[in-house]
């Protein structure tokens, strides 16, 4: 009896986390990729390591050859992928200051060149850094 009433509740947290995670860019009409599973969201053959990360965005690239926007998972995160220069140029220039903590997160101490491309900073680092780099 409790194993079929477990089972029901785990269908149940199934059903939900499924529909409530991965429908977020259905809901907003940005077409998105084929291909998305449980948990993983686009990346499951990547971490069975079947698929390298840039086979997988290739495929996610050319899936909509088209559309200007395209929407993806890793593992729960709805993650977009910008492909019209226009919106990328939007984004670079003059709505960056929107974009500035994009979740991209690296040791200093590891890596100092890539941590000091404002593309990887964030809050007073990332102003310090773009004022820098932005023609006046």
């Amino acid at each position: 009896m409790w194993l079929f009433v477990a089972l029901g509740l785990v269908a149940f947290a199934y059903y939900v986390f499924k529909s409530g995670k991965y429908d977020y860019w259905e809901k907003r009409g940005v077409p998105t990729a084929s291909g998305n599973e449980w948990f993983f969201g686009h990346f499951k053959s990547i971490f069975l390591l079947k698929k390298h990360l840039v086979e997988v965005i290739d495929t996610i690239y050319k899936e909509f050859p088209d559309a200007p926007l395209v929407g993806y998972y890793v593992m729960n995160v709805p993650t977009l992928m910008v492909k019209d220069l226009d919106i990328i140029k939007t984004i670079l220039i003059s709505e960056f200051s929107s974009f500035n903590s994009n979740g991209m997160k690296y040791d200093k101490k590891a890596d100092p060149l890539a941590t000091a491309h404002p593309f990887f900073q964030s809050g007073g680092e990332w102003k310090t850094t773009r004022a820098q780099v932005t023609p006046s």
